[in-house]
Parts: C-alpha cells; sequence; structure tokens
C-alpha cells in the first residue's frame, strides 16, 4: 500500500512539473515571437515579370516603372488603396473658381538630403507641361502655377482653363515633385540616379533587380528597412522561388494555372483576390489598309473566342470584356454588349473581303513574357481556322514597346492597367495622343469621339459625365476601334509571415508602407 502511495505522489509531481515546464516554454516561446515581431524591420522580396522600362517618372508608363517611381517620388496628391484622394507632398488643398491651392511643408526633403525648394515645384510643373513627356497633354489644361512662401509652408496655386474633372483624381497624381538640379545636371542619367521626396530611395538597379531602401527621414516611414524588386520572367520559376522561400509577395505575377496550389497551402501562404482595373485586348493598327475596313475588324471580332483561354489558360480567374473599363465601375456602358465568337459569321465576313486582304500575310506580336506568348498562340489559332493568314512574333518588352510607338506592327496583344477613371478614352483614342507624344497607339481619329472625350474632361456633374462616356463607349465598340478580350483579377499571394498586407483597387505597391515582415517557425 505503501509503495502504491509513493508512485501516485511521483506521478503527482512529475505531472506538476511537466505542466510547469511547458507554461516556462510557452511563455519564453510566446516573448520571443513578439521580440521579432518588433524588430521585424527587415527586407521584403517581390517578384515582378518585367524590368521597369525607367524610373524617370516623367516618362514612366509600364506598369512597373510606375508603380515603382511611386516609392520614390511624390505627387501633390495620391489615390488611395479604394481610389481615394489622399494627401501626399501637399497636406491639405482648395478648390475655387477653377484654381486649385495646395499647401506644402517647407520642411519636405528629397532623398539626398536636400530641402525642397520653390524652384523645383515651378521646375516639376514645366517639365510635364512642356517637356516631352507622355503626359504632357494632361497639363494642357492649366493656365499658370505660382508658388509664395508663407511661414512654413508653400503655397502652390494652379489656375485651369476650364473645369476638369479628373485633374485632382488623375492627372495630378502623375505629376511627380522633381530635384531642379540634379535634373538638369545628370540629364538623361538621371532614371538611373534617380531623387525625390517618397518614402523610399534607390539602392541599387540592375536587370535583374531593383533595390529601394526605406527612408527614416519620412513621416510616415516605411515599417520594412528595404524592398527587392526581383525581375524573374518566366512564371515557372517565380513559382517555384515562392514555394522555395526566396520570394515574400507575388502581386499579379502569378500563373493562373497555380492559384490553386496556393489555395490549398494556407498554412503557408496568403492568398488575395479583387477585381481588376486592367483590360487585356487586341490593338488594331488603323494605318494598315486592310484594318482600316470595318469589315475586317468585324471579322477579327467575331473569329475571337475568349471562353477556352478564360476557363484553361486563366483558370477562371477571368470575364469577358465589352470596353476598357471593369463592370463594376461607375462609368461602365451597361447597356453595350460585347461580340460573341460565331465562327459562321466570320467565314462569311472574311469571303466578301477583298482578294488582298484575304490573302494577305499578318502579324500578331506579344511580349515575350510567357502568358502573352500562350495566348497569342491560342488568338493565332483561332484567326488561322477562321482564314487569315497570320504569324506570331514575339520580342522583349523594350523592342515590342518600340515597335508599337513607331507603328511597326499590325495586331498587337496588350494589357492596359489601371483603367480607373474614363478619361482614359482620350489617352488611348484621341486623335491628339497619336506617338511620339500620346498613347492612341492605334493611330484611330474620329472627330466626333474628340469632341466627346473634350467635353467629357469638363464635365463636373458625374451622372451626365456618364451620359458622355457611354455615348463614347458607343462608338468605340460599333467601330471596333479595338477588341477588348478580358479582365483578370487581381490575385497575390504573399508568405505567412507577411503581416498588413492590403490589396489597393489599383494594384500598386504603395501597401509596402504598412507590410511588416516577422519570423515564422
Amino acid at each position: 500500500m505503501k509503495s502504491q502511495k509513493k508512485i501516485i505522489f511521483l506521478c503527482l509531481i512529475i505531472s506538476i512539473l511537466s505542466v510547469f515546464l511547458y507554461f516556462l516554454y510557452f511563455t519564453h516561446s510566446k516573448a520571443e515571437k513578439s521580440v521579432v515581431f518588433q524588430e521585424g524591420l527587415q527586407n521584403v522580396i517581390v517578384a515582378i515579370g518585367s524590368e521597369p522600362r525607367t524610373l524617370d517618372p516623367r516618362k514612366a508608363t509600364d506598369a512597373n516603372g510606375m508603380r515603382i517611381v511611386d516609392l520614390l517620388f511624390q505627387s501633390l496628391v495620391r489615390l488611395g488603396p479604394r481610389l481615394e484622394v489622399l494627401p501626399s507632398a501637399a497636406h491639405s488643398w482648395s478648390y475655387k473658381n477653377n484654381t486649385y491651392v495646395f499647401v506644402i511643408d517647407k520642411k519636405l526633403k528629397f532623398s539626398n538630403g536636400r530641402v525642397l525648394t520653390k524652384e523645383d515645384l515651378l521646375f516639376s510643373f514645366e517639365e510635364y507641361r512642356f517637356g516631352k513627356s507622355p503626359f504632357s497633354s494632361s497639363f494642357d489644361i492649366i493656365t499658370s502655377v505660382d508658388v509664395e512662401e508663407k511661414d512654413q509652408n508653400f503655397i502652390l496655386k494652379i489656375k485651369l482653363k476650364k473645369k476638369s474633372a479628373k485633374f485632382l483624381t488623375s492627372d495630378l497624381p502623375v505629376l511627380k515633385i522633381l530635384p531642379k538640379v540634379e535634373v538638369l545636371s545628370n540629364g538623361s542619367h538621371f532614371q538611373k540616379k534617380p531623387v525625390g521626396t517618397g518614402p523610399f530611395k534607390l539602392e541599387s538597379r540592375s536587370a535583374n533587380q531593383v533595390v529601394l531602401k526605406a527612408r527614416s527621414d519620412v513621416n510616415p516611414a516605411p515599417k520594412i528597412n528595404e524592398v527587392t524588386f526581383k525581375v524573374i520572367r518566366d512564371d515557372y520559376t517565380r513559382f517555384q522561388k515562392m514555394l522555395n522561400g526566396e520570394i515574400d509577395i507575388m502581386q499579379s505575377e502569378i500563373s493562373f494555372q497555380k492559384v490553386g496550389y496556393f489555395l490549398d497551402q494556407q498554412d503557408d501562404f496568403q492568398v488575395f483576390r479583387k477585381p481588376s482595373t486592367s483590360v487585356t485586348y487586341l490593338l488594331i493598327n488603323f494605318k494598315d489598309p486592310c484594318l482600316v475596313e470595318k469589315e475586317m475588324r468585324e471579322f477579327l471580332a467575331f473569329s475571337i473566342d475568349r471562353s477556352p483561354i478564360i476557363k484553361h489558360k486563366l483558370k477562371g480567374f477571368a470575364r469577358p470584356a465589352v470596353t476598357i473599363l471593369n463592370p463594376n465601375n461607375f462609368f461602365f456602358n451597361s447597356h453595350l454588349k460585347g461580340f460573341s465568337y460565331d465562327f459562321q459569321k466570320s467565314r462569311e465576313i472574311f469571303n466578301h473581303l477583298s482578294k488582298e486582304c484575304r490573302q494577305k500575310y499578318f502579324s500578331l506580336k506579344t511580349s515575350s513574357a510567357r502568358t502573352a506568348v500562350d495566348h497569342g498562340k491560342v488568338l493565332a489559332l483561332q484567326l488561322k481556322k477562321a482564314g487569315l493568314k497570320l504569324k506570331i512574333e514575339s520580342f522583349e518588352w523594350g523592342t515590342f514597346y518600340g515597335d508599337l510607338n513607331a507603328g511597326r506592327f499590325q495586331l498587337a496583344l496588350l494589357k492596359w492597367v489601371g483603367a480607373i477613371d474614363p478619361d482614359i478614352y482620350r489617352l488611348a483614342f484621341h486623335s491628339e495622343e497619336h506617338p511620339p507624344k500620346g498613347r492612341n497607339r492605334g493611330f484611330y481619329k474620329n472627330i466626333i469621339l474628340d469632341q466627346l472625350l473634350n467635353r467629357g474632361i469638363s464635365m463636373m456633374d458625374k451622372e451626365k459625365r456618364r451620359l458622355i462616356y457611354n455615348q463614347v463607349q458607343k462608338i468605340i465598340q460599333e467601330e471596333l476601334v479595338f477588341i477588348p478580350l478580358w479582365h483578370e483579377e487581381q490575385i497575390t499571394v504573399a508568405r505567412k509571415n507577411i503581416l498588413n498586407y492590403d490589396l489597393s483597387d489599383n494594384g500598386d505597391f504603395t501597401y509596402l508602407m504598412e507590410i511588416i515582415k516577422i519570423n515564422w517557425p
């Protein structure tokens, strides 16, 4: 009996000790994780599929270039994650009688430590208004820009020729504050040594990566120390590096074929999904004597079947496009119906084309990105099946982009990123927006459309403005100025140790201001 009592007593002691040791381990582990969380200022690695063409904000028009530029430079105001207007370089503003007044702190500094001057502000507007920037037409509406000093602030006044419904939301966020002395002294090399007032500064750049260092002298400062944008052009390679822990975030850079894998591995990864503001489309060159004929463009529209691409290539993470704007956009014309695949009709139209156009060889150009090539091949097969003699040509982005601006193409597969304000129709189709100044790369021209687009800019009443752009979208569809294909979803995959990530509606990189990276057991 005594021995039994001893055994029970020993078991009780062992149990108490076990509970005590577990408690010590748990509290120590928790405290250790808390320290890691607080000290989580680390380097975050973001995968991008293509190298930014330039980091000069006056010339950056590709998605990655513009998004990285937004981290290096400030605008007077910026669009927030829900597309609301937020302060940036200016901390307050007012509007009256076609004049905007912005208040800017005189203590604002560039990343090289130099304090902002009145001359920098005036110079920035001169560069965008009168320089060789693809954005210059957006600032033709400005009559004058004046800057005066008052106490600890600069008071910047912008007088407009007329009302503009999109000046604050679309135009000003593009115009970045530039350092006059550094721009003039570095000339064309400024993009290699960009100096801005943004929350990050350029640490290094190569063909394979762009490294940004967080600035501690801005308020608010980023919560991470550094961000490295890894240029990984191949989808499968990005996928593998994400699995291996070499990448922290892939934003809109994941093959839809691989999304399901990460959805099934949510102990290690986070998947964020949101409707996209981008549209994939077929660009048509109106300088081509066959493509300028509407019948030819109708043939193209009826020959294309989007459904197999959306179902098999995009795994259902997309929806057919009717026009540039996503159906969720306030200005989308809901009365329009997109072109549906009709092989019989396409063959009938083809047989009525001129002999020259039926026998002519056409080229479909794409970038060398794997998804672009894959989608281009499917479209090419469909068009060939309908009777078109067609070859597909793929080029690295720089060559591809140069050919588009020079008009050296017939058909091209493209994606327009950030279709938010309906003024995008002016940028894409107004006759004054032909390259090299603008982005009407199809060289389309329509006087009636131009007049509507000019009216749309100055219409401040939102409902009346919607009616104007409903007409714009109707004309563009009737004329088949381009062939909209699909709207992809925005999908981001992040490792589980990335906290505070918020996928913005416009897909920018401003989330890097708020995220935290912690050590993960």
